[in-house]
C-alpha cells in the first residue's frame, strides 16, 4: 500500500528522459514505457529512494496551487500506476 510515509525509488532497469517538458520512463527489462506530463516530470524528478511522499506532496504544494489532500491523491495514484508498471519500487 502507497502512504505518505511510502518511499518511492526508481525501478534498476529504468531509463528517463525529458521531451517537450515532459518525461519518458522506459523499463529496459520488459519494454514498458509512460510518458509523464510536467507535473508527472516534477513529482518523477523527486523519486530518488530518500523522498518520502509526504515531503514530496509538500514540494509540490509549494511550486503549484493545490489543496493538500487533492495533490496526496494525485501522487499516489501516480506511484500506484508506476508501481503496476514496474517503473518504481516502494518502501515504507
Amino acid at each position: 500500500m502507497i502512504s505518505s510515509r511510502t518511499v518511492p525509488l526508481p525501478a534498476k532497469d529504468v531509463l528517463s528522459t525529458e521531451v517537450s517538458g515532459a518525461a519518458v520512463l522506459m523499463s529496459m527489462d520488459s519494454g514498458k514505457f509512460i510518458e509523464l506530463n510536467e507535473t508527472g516530470r516534477d513529482i518523477w524528478k523527486l523519486t530518488d529512494g530518500s523522498t518520502s511522499v509526504s515531503q514530496i506532496v509538500d514540494t509540490l504544494q509549494e511550486q503549484y496551487d493545490v489543496a493538500h489532500d487533492h495533490c496526496l491523491a494525485e501522487v499516489v495514484a501516480l506511484y500506484r500506476k508506476l508501481h503496476e508498471e514496474g517503473l518504481v519500487e516502494i518502501s515504507s
